[in-house]
């Protein structure tokens, strides 16, 4: 009688001395990068971009605003050192054409610069008054740099918003 290993066993052995090996590897692997968030509550930022509001924005539009705590509103100013994340934005439209789709656009702009920049677009499904919202979320952010205004396009009707967000270090 010989003593010879089955080659079942072998297999076996073998495959468990790769999966010892490879998580050994991954446990060596550099960590992935941290997903962009805030760090602190003071970085949070909700902005609110009325349908009344008398501020424009460079080239048409209504620019999000600040709200203090006394309900005063103010224009928003992304400081120099940093840029905005914004991860969602709500958006009303009133008085638009009743029982068809208005998309809500919002964009960022430089103040002297000719062109706008798309920041995020979503669609609403407006009643048969012309009055309808909508939402946009954006789960990994879109990054709105220091000098420029955030602002909402008319969608033809009254329309008005809501921006959340954060301000992070501009690396």
């Amino acid at each position: 009688m010989t003593n010879s290993t089955p080659p079942r066993i072998v297999a076996l052995v073998a495959a468990i001395m790769l999966a010892i090996s490879t998580s050994a590897t991954l446990a060596a692997a550099p960590a992935a990068a941290t997903p962009l968030a805030p760090t602190k509550a003071s970085q949070l930022v909700s902005l609110i971009a009325p349908a009344d509001s008398h501020a424009t924005c460079p080239s048409a539009g209504i620019p999000f605003e600040e709200t203090g705590t006394n309900g005063l509103r103010t224009p928003f100013v992304i400081p120099p050192t940093m840029v905005l994340i914004v991860t969602s934005i709500h958006f009303e439209i009133f008085n638009g054409t009743p029982s068809t789709n208005a998309n809500g656009t919002i964009t960022s702009q430089a103040i002297g610069e000719d062109f706008r920049i798309v920041v995020a677009v979503g669609a609403a499904s407006l009643d048969a008054r012309g009055n309808g919202g909508g939402a946009i979320l954006i789960p990994t952010g879109v990054r709105v740099p220091a000098g420029r205004t955030v602002c909402i396009q008319n969608a033809g009707g009254l329309t008005g918003g809501l921006l959340y967000g954060f301000l992070a270090a501009d690396r």
